[in-house]
């Protein structure tokens, strides 16, 4: 894999599961990417905010 490629890789890469992103979301507030069923765990069971920056509170709207 080339250097681009591993870039590309890791910027569509989930902050959560560090998995390939699966129906993505975004953090208004940061803008980080994870998938919507890992920040829809992690906001029904653990905090209702982003657990990258912390704040709330969290939209998940991808498209």
């Amino acid at each position: 894999m080339g250097q681009s490629s591993k870039l590309i890789a890791e910027v569509f890469r989930c902050f959560i599961c560090m998995e390939k992103l699966r129906d993505a979301r975004l953090c208004p507030h940061c803008s980080k990417l994870c998938c919507f069923s890992c920040i829809r765990r992690w906001l029904t069971e653990q905090r209702a905010q982003c657990p990258h920056c912390r704040l709330c509170p969290v939209l998940t709207c991808g498209h």
